[in-house]
This record gives structure tokens, C-alpha cells and sequence, in this order.
């Protein structure tokens, strides 16, 4: 649970609906499952919640 899985210019923080957060996680999703299914990928979802992760804020 250590692995660096992207670097971003801004800190991400969650909010109700959509944020920085769920967007870079829903981007995460997409990105790990075209080359999997080796076809494009129309939808991302994510509930409000569902990312239980840590994050640091690179300084």
C-alpha cells in the first residue's frame, strides 16, 4: 500500500458530489482498465466514500 500511483499539481481533496479526488480516482479506474479489456471504456463510477485511501501532500 505504499506504491507512488500518480503525482498531481494540486492537492487532492474530497468533497460532496464531485472533487479533485474522485476525479483523479475515477481517471485511475479508467486508465488501468482500457489496457486490461484492451478496448475502450465509456464510464467510470465511484460512490461518495468508496475511496478509503490515504494521501500525502508532496511539499
Amino acid at each position: 500500500m505504499s506504491e507512488v500511483v500518480g503525482t498531481a499539481p494540486i492537492a487532492l481533496s474530497k468533497g460532496d458530489y464531485e472533487s479533485s479526488l474522485g476525479n483523479f480516482v475515477v481517471d485511475l479506474q479508467l486508465a488501468q482498465a482500457q489496457p486490461l479489456y484492451g478496448k475502450p471504456i465509456d464510464l467510470s463510477l465511484a460512490t461518495n466514500g468508496a475511496c478509503v485511501c490515504r494521501y500525502r501532500r508532496e511539499k
